[in-house]
């Protein structure tokens, strides 16, 4: 009995043990298919976050509540079109594509008398997907993104999904009567233009005669041929369509017939979105809406931030972030295909810039974001005139006040142009307490700026100590406002007009190039000026220097890896210049060991933050992965960067008038610099650190131009300052 007992437990034992490994062998039983992680990119296009809180879309309202909602930059690397920004999101990088970037097709459908999947073997020699879609313009793209400033692979969602075993589909489309609008394909396919599942045909469309484009999306429809779709997919694109089927057609009907078709637009994926996010596993399933592309009317008033929502995947409530941004409700269309990835558990590409996305609580998020994305716009229209108003002041008043000089002026002009020399070095700082304002028109920020630089500017000039108090005073300032703002995570630079522009998305965090130079050219021209008013030591002077490279440099701060070599090169010549009196070539070779230690500290600091979201920490990604030969790349990109910037940048303006003034304050008037170098070695010593930064900013910063003049205006001004208080006295 014992015998036949125990033979029944081992029978038992075993069969358990075998279904147990068989599930373990063959992964593709039901159980372990509903299992499988799903992520839903559903795209409604052309539309601003206006549009979705204005145009009644109550059940995206009660989504939000439920995930996290934020602003996306839409950035291409070209123009903002749908072609461009579609693309961008699959790359995961800013890409350039191809205007026909829309001409994908299911593989058994006709294009041109052929089916389109023989068209694409003939085009590439790649055996279509049975079942899936493909893009006929891969090859015009994939020639096109060469061209791109940076790494820009077309299909690096697609590929990493392939390459990790997982399946990507597309379903839907916006196209018109005569015209194909197919860019969801752009998102999903892998570098040969392929999506291995996909229905983006006709089928989808029924005709509207009341519509202006004369076709709507069918939602009866789409809605189970995505649901049909997603039981083969892990990763699903879904075009609404109709939004941007009403963009456009918008030139070509009345602005009262356009509102109301794009409000119908509205509701009508409103429910589309409702009754399909109700038959979904949220528990296991992560919904992304977003809206590639900006409308015309938002591209028109210089807003390219569309909204973006998350959902189901365990997302906490609030607004959405990233390390690409690390700001409250502000992210890239870069960060999509990261986000996706990181869900499925597929690795990242090495070409992707951007981040995962996060998320964090926020009261009342949508009414955050409408005030976030009204100053960001606003900022975006005031930045250019104001900008370039003041860099044309800063150029004609050092080209004039170089003429007086000349000319020999009377005392009372001279004193003028002193005023305005001054007030031009306390515009930064102003500037930066601009931010504490809100504004929505030019004149806000200009009578501000100029009133509160003059009150500045005047209580300097009541300081004269001596002849170099007043520039110390404002030197000083300069230098301290930024470092509190900095350390306090830079809030007053970030919505400074001459901070960073998130309309613009060159960064979002730190210290942008401008008060990069603004804060090494006040710095070194302020503390150096100390040594000549006061009997000072020169070692506290050498560790503010330090002090200033951390604050540049760190990934937490400042995160400027070009400001930093810039800082340390400037430092580094003023402090042995201070030291020796001379530079020499071992005074060199100390400031380049100088840099490479700060590079290696800014590395070690990154490692140790293990962000992995500052700029430096992505050039070491793509090093790691791209060898010496993406260092080669990197160089020439910066190069590139540098170039076009220095041809587009306003700041131009003020180089070329300091390569005017320059010669001629070294010429004449006789003796003018020699003076000065006798009156004030100090600071003498740290123009000659300034310049030397200057030069640095120009080659290690994406905008040289901007960075490099900021940096040497102190110098400039300060000359300019001191050589008419001698004329004065004389």
């Amino acid at each position: 009995m014992r015998k036949t007992k125990a033979l029944w437990t081992s029978l038992i034992t075993v069969i358990v043990a075998a279904l147990g490994l068989s599930f373990l062998v063959f992964p593709c039983f039901p159980a372990r298919a509903e299992g499988r992680r799903k992520v839903i990119l559903i795209v409604i296009d052309r539309l601003s976050l206006g549009d979705l809180t204005e145009n009644g879309a109550p059940n995206l309202h009660r989504l939000s509540r439920r995930g996290a909602v934020g602003l996306m930059n839409a950035r291409s690397a070209g123009a903002i079109s749908s072609p461009n920004c579609y693309l961008s999101v699959g790359a995961g990088a800013r890409a350039d594509g191809e205007s026909s970037g829309g001409l994908a097709f299911n593989t058994q459908e006709i294009y041109e008398d052929e089916l389109a999947g023989e068209v694409f073997l003939r085009q590439t020699g790649i055996t279509a997907p049975p079942q899936g879609v493909v893009n006929l313009a891969i090859a015009n793209i994939s020639r096109r993104c060469i061209r791109c400033m940076h790494d820009v692979y077309p299909g690096a969602l697609g590929g990493a999904l392939r390459k990790s075993g997982l399946k990507a589909g597309v379903v839907g489309n916006a196209d018109l009567k005569d015209v194909f609008r197919r860019e969801v394909s752009l998102i999903a396919m892998d570098s040969w233009g392929r999506v291995p599942y996909g229905d983006v045909s006709h089928f989808f469309l029924k005709a509207s005669p009341t519509s202006p484009s004369g076709w709507r999306t069918d939602y009866q429809a789409l809605l189970p041929a995505s649901l049909a779709l997603l039981e083969k997919v892990d990763f699903l694109v879904i075009e609404t369509g109709d939004t941007a089927r009403v963009n456009a057609t918008r030139p070509f009907f009345a602005d009262r017939r356009v509102a109301q078709e794009r409000a119908a637009a509205v509701r009508r994926a409103d429910d589309f979105i409702e009754k399909l996010v109700s038959r979904l596993n949220l528990g296991k399933t992560l919904v992304i809406i977003a809206v590639p592309t900006p409308s015309t009317e938002m591209i028109k008033e210089k807003s390219n931030l569309t909204p973006l929502f998350l959902l189901g995947g365990n997302v906490r409530s609030g607004v959405l972030t990233s390390q690409t941004t690390r700001h409250h409700g502000i992210v890239t269309n870069l960060d999509i295909a990261p986000t996706a990835l990181t869900y499925l558990g597929a690795e990242i590409p090495h070409t992707m810039l951007g981040r995962p996305l996060g998320s964090e609580p926020q009261d009342d998020p949508l009414c955050y974001l409408a005030s976030l994305n009204e100053r960001a716009i606003n900022k975006a229209q005031i930045r250019v005139p104001v900008l370039t108003t003041y860099v044309t002041l800063i150029a004609i008043t050092l080209l004039v006040s170089t003429l007086i000089l000349l000319a020999r002026a009377r005392r009372k002009y001279l004193r003028i142009f002193q005023y305005l020399l001054l007030w031009l070095l306390c515009v930064p700082v102003t500037l930066l307490m601009l931010s504490f304002f809100s504004y929505s028109s030019f004149v806000f920020p200009v009578l501000f700026t100029a009133l509160v630089s003059a009150l500045i500017a005047g209580i300097a000039w009541n300081l004269r100590k001596t002849n170099i108090t007043p520039i110390a005073f404002a030197c000083l300032l300069t230098m301290l406002v930024l470092v509190g703002d900095i350390l306090g995570g830079s809030p007053l630079m970030q919505r400074s007009i001459l901070g960073y522009c998130f309309m613009i998305g060159a960064r979002y965090y730190g210290i942008g190039n401008e008060y990069m130079g603004i804060l090494i050219g006040s710095s070194i021209a302020g503390l150096t000026a100390l040594l000549d008013i006061y009997e000072l030591k020169r070692w506290p002077i050498g560790l503010a220097f330090l002090v200033l490279v951390f604050v540049i440099g760190h990934p937490a701060l400042g995160a400027n890896v070009g400001g930093t070599i810039a800082a340390v090169v400037g430092y580094s010549v003023a402090y042995l210049l201070l030291s020796k009196g001379r530079f020499s070539a071992k005074q060199a070779l100390a400031t380049v060991l100088s840099v490479f230690l700060a590079l290696v500290a800014l590395i070690f600091f990154d490692l140790l933050m293990a962000s992995g979201g500052s700029h430096l920490a992505g050039a070491i990604a793509l090093i790691q992965k791209g060898g010496y030969r993406e260092a080669l790349q990197i160089i020439q990109r910066k190069f590139a960067m540098n170039v076009e910037g220095t041809l587009y940048t306003v700041w131009t303006r003020v180089l070329l008038s300091i390569m005017v003034i320059f010669p001629i304050l070294l010429l004449r008037p006789m003796g003018a610099l020699k003076r000065v170098s006798l009156n004030y070695p100090h600071l003498t010593m740290g123009f000659m650190g300034v310049a030397a930064a200057a030069i640095a900013a120009f080659v290690f910063n994406d905008t040289g131009a901007a960075a490099a003049s900021t940096t040497i205006i102190f110098v400039i001004a300060s000359l300019l300052y001191i050589i008419m208080e001698e004329q004065v006295i004389a």
